[in-house]
């Protein structure tokens, strides 16, 4: 006579998360800045911290995502060993204090590690949302074949069909100067700056040196988010146009598309 434990509780322990432990670092305003899984097995068990802070990249539904952050600032950390289990998480040591410094001073003057710091959260922040748009804007030029599917199917006009092409047509051209033009890079032809191709070539300019920002890092900068601005306008003004195209044929009878929402 074997015991049943019944289906719920069966069902409580298939969907719990498994406990973890991790390793949580503060600033010396309290603030949460980056928390780094650790290993909890027999025998003795080492966490490191790489001195970078949280990574801001978009993360997919699929789960793809890399890591995109820069190092924290010289100063003092609190780093503090946390447990996760069945929905409640607990310290399980006291505070450490982490101190970072500067390893040697380079050879050229240079800003203060404030400054250098702050540039390295701007640049964090422009690139999630940038990134973000980046994705949504390829979601959204998937949608309108999709679009073009369910408008066939359903009663209404050739017109709206014509409007569902223009306006991706319209997405390809903001894509183009978000990424790259795809006709030119078919045969390997340089095209002029993209948003992506400023941000990137910041990146490699500040990921591996704590020198700068330079003029010419911040000039890319403020040129990358003035585009970002013009082309997010744009883009929201044609999502809001294939929304109601979406409608449209939702009310005449057609299908739901994914994307659009």
């Amino acid at each position: 006579n074997v015991p049943f434990p019944g289906w719920d509780a069966l069902t409580e322990e298939v969907q719990e998360t498994d406990p973890y432990v991790f390793l949580q670092i503060s600033n010396e305003d309290g603030d949460v800045i980056r928390r780094v899984n650790a290993t909890n097995k027999k025998g003795f068990n080492r966490v490191t911290w790489d001195l970078r802070v949280g990574s801001v990249q978009p993360i997919r539904t699929d789960g793809e995502a890399y890591s995109v952050a820069f190092m924290a600032a010289p100063g003092t950390y609190q780093a503090r060993l946390y447990s996760y289990q069945n929905g409640t998480i607990k310290p399980i040591t006291e505070s450490v204090d982490v101190v970072v410094e500067r390893l040697r001073e380079g050879a050229i003057a240079r800003t203060t590690d404030e400054e250098v710091a702050a540039f390295w959260r701007k640049y964090e922040r422009a690139y999630r949302d940038i990134a973000a748009f980046s994705i949504r804007l390829t979601s959204s030029v998937n949608a309108t074949e999709n679009l073009m599917t369910a408008a066939a199917g359903a009663n209404v006009s050739s017109e709206v069909m014509q409007r569902i092409d223009s306006l991706r047509g319209e997405l390809f051209d903001i894509r183009a100067q978000v990424t790259t033009n795809p006709a030119k890079s078919e045969i390997g032809e340089p095209s002029n700056p993209t948003l992506s191709f400023r941000f990137y070539r910041i990146y490699w300019t500040i990921s591996s040196s704590t020198y700068g920002p330079t003029d010419t890092q911040m000039e890319s900068m403020e040129i990358a988010l003035r585009s970002y601005e013009s082309l997010g306008a744009s883009f929201e003004e044609i999502k809001g146009e294939l929304r109601k195209i979406a409608d449209e044929i939702m009310d005449a009878g057609g299908a739901w598309v994914e994307g659009l929402d």
